[in-house]
């Protein structure tokens, strides 16, 4: 935005307190570029915090010789219903985790069976229970 004049001019920029609060300009002062040159660039913000009918802001740019206003609507972005895909979590393992779990597992050496099994080679007696002694 430019002044209307070949001069800077300094500006207060502001939402008339008839606006809703989700509108935000900045910057809210400083220097308007004069007449020609490339122009001051102004950002508003429009953070609605719920969904309902579109909000309306009157925003001021104030100079001293002269006064811009502008009706500013802001939009709430479209609704998108969520869609079902599946489930949320892939809570299944794969074929080759399980194969390789059961490997894992049938390796593992089960020292009591095996003590039973050289307690009974050695001749010791499974009433005499483990290491031959009587209970």
């Amino acid at each position: 935005m430019n002044n209307h004049l070949k001069s800077y001019a300094e500006f207060n920029a502001f939402f008339t307190s008839d606006s809703a609060p989700e509108f935000v300009v900045y910057p809210k002062n400083g220097m308007l570029e004069p007449y020609g040159k490339e122009g001051t660039n102004f950002i508003v913000s429009f953070t609605p915090t719920e969904y309902g009918k579109a909000k309306i802001g009157r925003m001021v740019i104030q100079t001293e010789e002269m006064q811009w206003t502008y009706e500013i609507r802001g939009s709430h972005p479209q609704y998108k219903i969520p869609e079902v895909g599946g489930g949320r979590i892939a809570n299944r393992l794969s074929k080759d985790v399980v194969r390789t779990m059961k490997q894992k597992q049938q390796a593992k050496k089960n020292f009591l069976k095996e003590n039973l099994r050289t307690s009974h080679k050695a001749g010791n007696s499974p009433k005499k229970g483990l290491g031959g002694l009587q209970s």
